[in-house]
């Protein structure tokens, strides 16, 4: 029993002070400065744990990059897509058609979401189509004005549609 114990110990200490090549930077080094891999023969990577970190780091710097490369052309694509909704759209109230003060009002308080707000959060433009199709198109003058006549006289669109005195 005791020889088998030591014989563990002596072959630990064989792997401790046996050098290892990294491939990457085409040293030897300790068996310690490299990480565990059970697949290979001797149980340790190819490459040196620094190596291994310089090489996650440039990945995934790699994989950022694309990545925000990717968000900035679906967000492009999205605010063409979501500006085209309202190019031809004018305001119910005065006619303004600059499709950039032009707002969304819900109708019938059947809201799933603000669209201003979900349309920059999940860029899912059939979603917004969806949505649109419960609302109507007011200037941001008249959405505004429409709201303060609501909970101060309690109007409704109709009604604030249809008037001249606001």
């Amino acid at each position: 029993m005791k020889t088998r114990n030591k014989f563990i110990f002596e072959f630990k200490i064989f792997i401790i002070k046996n050098n290892i090549y990294c491939r990457i930077c085409e040293k030897n080094k300790d068996s310690n400065c490299f990480g565990n891999n059970k697949r290979k023969i001797n149980g340790k990577n190819n490459f040196c744990k620094e190596c291994k970190k310089n090489i996650d780091k440039i990945s995934y710097e790699k994989r950022s990059l694309k990545i925000k490369e990717q968000k900035l052309i679906k967000i492009t694509q999205f605010r063409i897509d979501y500006e085209a909704l309202k190019k031809d759209k004018c305001c119910k109230k005065c006619g303004e058609n600059k499709y950039y003060l032009l707002d969304f009002h819900h109708i019938n308080k059947e809201k799933d979401f603000n669209i201003s707000a979900e349309a920059w959060r999940t860029l899912n433009i059939n979603k917004i189509k969806i949505e649109i199709k419960k609302c109507i198109i007011l200037c941001s003058n008249h959405h505004r004005e429409f709201h303060f006549y609501e909970k101060k006289d309690g109007i409704t669109i109709t009604e604030y549609l249809n008037s001249t005195c606001f």
